[in-house]
Formats: C-alpha cells, sequence, structure tokens
C-alpha cells in the first residue's frame, strides 16, 4: 500500500444465531482508518453493504493527512447485531515507497540516502555523467539511452550479481532496479522467480503470500476463491488448498479444516478496479501440508453480485514443496 492508493477491505457480520452464516447490521457499520494505532481525522472511509451480512470499506490513503513511507495502517469496523455492539480490525499493513511515472520508486533521501529520480531521463543523464568523468569526454544531451525500466530488466535478467563497485550509477538507478518487480520480505526467492513466470510454489510450513495483478475489474465481487490441486480437472473438495474472500481457508490437503483455522487463509482485494488481489496461507495451515506436488494447477474463480460465476480468472502453475526439516 502506497500513499495516494485507496484501501479497500471486504467484511462479514457473522449472525450469532446461526454457525457460519452472515447477518446484516442493525445499522450500516461505522469503519475508522487509524495511523500507527492513532484515528486519522478527517478521513473519510465509505461503508457498502455487498449482500446480506456482507460489506466492503474503502479509503483514500491520502497525503493531505501526513502519511509517510513506515507507517502502520488499520481498518476498525463497528456494528450491531440485536444491539450487540463488536468492534473489530478488519484489515492493516505499512506504507511503502511511493510509485511515478517509469514505475519504479521514488525512495525518500532521508530514509534511504537516496537521490529522488524525477525522470528516466535523469537516470540516463546520471550515467552519463559517470561515464564522461571516468573517461574524460562530454557530451551535451542525451539520445538513445535507454529508460530506467529497461535498465531494470537488464540489471535483474544478468547472471551474476554484486552488491560493491557499482558507483555512483548504482545510487542513481537503485530505486528502478529495486522496484522493476514486486517482491515481499515473506516470499523466498525460488518463489519471486516462479511467480514472474506464470507458476507459484508453496513450501510447508511457511508463509505463502502471492500477488495476483490484471484479472479484470472486482467492483460487483461477492466472492472470489483460490484453489490449487494435483490436476486441474479435479473437483474443487479435492483441492489441496482452497480459499475464499469471504470464508478464508476452506480446504487443506483435500480437507475440510479444524475449527479456528479459516483464518489462517485469507483473499484481499488490493485494486478492484484492475483487478489486484492478494492470496495468503499463514505457516500454521502450511505446516498441514503432507504430499509434495509437481506441476500442479492453481485457478482463481469470482463470483459476481448477480450470482454469476466467472471461472476461471486466471490458471497457473502450482508445486508443493517440503521443506528441509519436512522432507519426504
Amino acid at each position: 500500500m502506497q500513499i495516494g492508493e485507496t484501501v479497500y477491505r471486504f467484511f462479514r457480520v457473522p449472525d450469532p444465531s446461526s454457525a457460519g452464516e452472515n447477518i446484516d447490521a442493525d445499522s450500516m457499520p461505522t469503519v475508522v482508518l487509524r495511523r500507527n494505532g492513532t484515528t486519522v481525522g478527517g478521513a473519510s472511509v465509505t461503508p457498502t453493504k455487498i449482500s446480506t451480512g456482507y460489506y466492503r470499506a474503502s479509503v483514500l490513503i491520502d497525503a493531505a493527512h501526513g502519511w509517510t513511507t513506515g507507517d502502520t495502517w488499520s481498518l476498525d469496523a463497528s456494528y450491531a447485531v440485536s444491539g450487540d455492539s463488536t468492534t473489530r480490525c478488519i484489515g492493516g499493513g505499512t506504507i511503502g515507497p511511493r510509485q511515478t511515472g517509469d514505475g519504479y520508486a521514488v525512495l525518500t533521501h532521508a530514509e534511504y540516502g537516496l537521490p529522488t529520480i524525477a525522470s528516466s531521463q535523469d537516470v540516463s543523464q546520471n550515467m552519463l555523467q559517470e561515464i564522461n568523468s571516468t573517461t574524460g569526454e562530454t557530451q551535451s544531451t542525451v539520445s538513445g539511452l535507454p529508460s530506467a525500466s529497461q535498465v531494470a530488466a537488464a540489471v535483474w535478467a544478468y547472471a551474476s550479481r554484486t552488491l560493491t563497485g557499482i558507483g555512483s550509477v548504482g545510487a542513481s538507478i537503485a530505486a528502478a532496479v529495486w522496484a522493476y518487480a514486486t517482491r515481499t520480505l515473506t516470499q523466498t526467492a525460488a518463489q519471486v522467480t516462479a511467480s514472474q513466470q506464470g507458476e507459484i510454489i508453496v513450501y510447508r510450513s511457511c508463509t505463502f503470500s502471492q500477488e495476483f495483478t490484471g484479472l479484470g475489474d472486482l467492483s460487483d465481487a461477492s466472492e472470489i476463491w483460490f484453489s490449487l490441486k494435483r490436476r486441474g480437472e479435479l473437483s474443487e473438495d479435492n483441492a489441496q488448498i482452497r480459499i475464499s474472500l469471504t470464508g478464508g481457508l476452506e480446504r487443506i490437503c483435500r480437507a475440510e479444516p479444524d475449527a479456528g483455522y479459516a483464518a489462517y487463509g485469507d483473499i484481499t482485494i488490493d485494486d478492484d478496479g484492475n483487478g489486484d488481489i492478494t492470496v495468503e496461507l499463514e505457516p500454521t495451515a502450511a505446516a498441514l501440508l503432507t504430499e509434495a506436488i509437481e506441476d500442479g494447477a492453481y485457478d482463481i474463480k469470482v463470483q459476481r453480485s448477480s450470482g454469476r460465476i466467472d471461472s476461471p480468472l486466471e490458471l497457473g502453475t502450482a508445486h508443493i514443496r517440503m521443506t528441509p526439516s519436512h522432507a519426504v
């Protein structure tokens, strides 16, 4: 999440008299945005009812409210059912570096010690100045030089990498290189590489967190399912992992998980217009995986508010691998 983006969080109001069912709140729930645990005054959080007992909250992370990189955000929803009030957190995260025109992060010098890069022209000019300072040659204009995103692509494709000896050019293009593809600290190097090649890897007992982007308009989505199976043609009951937007973890190792395990799986809509989502499986649930799978299949389906199911929005290759301490 970055400054200037809109947060979307879906939440349900459980029916206290019927386990697993939703119920409408007595009135429209209220949702509060907090920064570092403190309520953000003036932030306009909009709750919307999607279906019975199922709501969506949205709010802009507005720079006018003093957000900075590294701040934490959270949303607290308050509602009442038959007069009994409940307040709970429905989502949260950390504000990351901002994105700019060429698709790379503008890292603030105060936090990262790097210059602000206005465009790929600046990157190319800095490279040229470095060359001129070494060779003694001069050139007054920049033409035909690669853009920042092209430089980043070339760097990440290069066979050998080192963090030393890159000179001042490295400081100039660091933002573009590190922002070239989405990477999270919960992903292993193998997971990052696989996700860029249209496949995913889930490791037993490890956090699985995977972004899927460009799935199309999700503004009218009432349900989303992520399924991972040994073979794509198998039924949903045979899914090794099945996670839904409203129900959390629904299947693990082809079985319904024990009570309380639903919370260990989650789907978050990051951008409903573009169709960007994040699927997560917590280590507690991943520890239940007992079968290693190579070249399995995953898919993502969505149910619209009209009841229509669009299937699939995305298909791909999936692997489940045992960690060294759980080798089969």
